[in-house]
């Protein structure tokens, strides 16, 4: 075993809490709650040892650790609900729980209002619990819940609160044999000049890849191999042009010199014949040629040439 899962078997169990609705969306600034209880099986509190909001924004008197002093004269507010880019984006705020040592699983989950400002009531939620292998398991899901009208009030009837169920147990083996993975993308990049964060209209990757170290390596060495190869199949085939140019400038040249050679040889050849033609016809020769025959005179034919 890792030591990671073994660090997460010792640990406190861990609750998370995923708020996504709000009663009024339209109108909603952030977030709120006065108090929250966790109870056993019989109905008795369970210990809840640390609370975190990440991600939240919140000023220091409306922390997150006011769920957890008993009482609704304080409360938990998060004004980073409301970054939803004008609806493009879901509106999400997050409780961390870390259950006390030796504590009960929760059997049910209890909410209260705060004093003023019903828009901010969570009316849709989900509950997850941390198992060994470090990921979350859905234990509970709501979706559109009816607010209580009262202020500093609880949700359900005192002690009943909503129910949640035992999550699955994990083995810590098979944390080793999954083949399914989570990305889960908290921030993107980009800041205003002041330093305050952009509000991001999306995110976008172009691809996403998987690799074991040794198969990463192997995958980088491959790809040298392969920019190596790349370079002398080009250097090949260039080496391959040049000299294949140089043959035809070579083999066309000595066509040229061949073809110089043929012509003057021509011209000399007709020459003479061309010159009988050009005498005959200054001295008024007749144009009518004679009867070519047996001992007949005949013109230049391709023997005289």
């Amino acid at each position: 075993m890792f030591p990671l899962l073994v660090a997460l078997a010792l640990s406190a169990p861990r609750l998370k809490i995923l708020f996504t609705e709000a009663s009024n969306p339209n109108l909603v600034d952030g977030i709120a709650l006065s108090r929250l209880e966790l109870y056993d099986g019989a109905g008795a509190p369970v210990a809840v040892d640390a609370i975190e909001n990440p991600r939240g924004v919140y000023l220091e008197s409306e922390a997150p650790e006011n769920l957890l002093d008993g009482t609704t004269a304080t409360k938990w507010l998060d004004t980073n609900f409301t970054f939803d880019d004008g609806g493009t984006l879901p509106r999400q705020s997050e409780l961390l729980l870390t259950l006390g040592a030796g504590a009960p699983w929760p059997a049910s989950l209890e909410l209260y209002t705060t004093k003023c400002c019903s828009k901010r009531d969570p009316i849709g939620w989900r509950v997850y619990a941390e198992t060994v292998c470090g990921g979350w398991q859905l234990l509970d899901e709501r979706v559109d819940v009816a607010s209580p009208e009262g202020r500093a009030t609880n949700y359900t009837a005192v002690g009943a609160g909503f129910a949640l169920p035992a999550p699955t147990e994990v083995d810590p083996a098979a944390c080793e044999l999954s083949r399914a993975f989570r990305f889960v993308f908290t921030a993107v990049r980009g800041r205003t000049e002041d330093g305050t964060p952009v509000i991001a209209d999306g995110l976008q990757l172009a691809e996403a890849k998987l690799c074991a170290a040794a198969a990463r390596l192997a995958s980088v060495e491959q790809q040298q191999q392969q920019s190596v190869r790349g370079v002398d199949a080009g250097r090949a085939r260039s080496s391959r042009s040049v000299h294949d140019q140089a043959v035809l400038r070579g083999h066309d040249r000595g066509r040229g010199r061949r073809r110089r050679r043929r012509v003057p040889r021509q011209v000399r050849r007709w020459r003479p014949a061309l010159a009988k033609l050009a005498r005959a016809a200054g001295r008024g020769a007749t144009a009518r040629a004679p009867a070519v025959g047996r001992g007949a005179a005949r013109g230049p034919d391709a023997r005289d040439l």
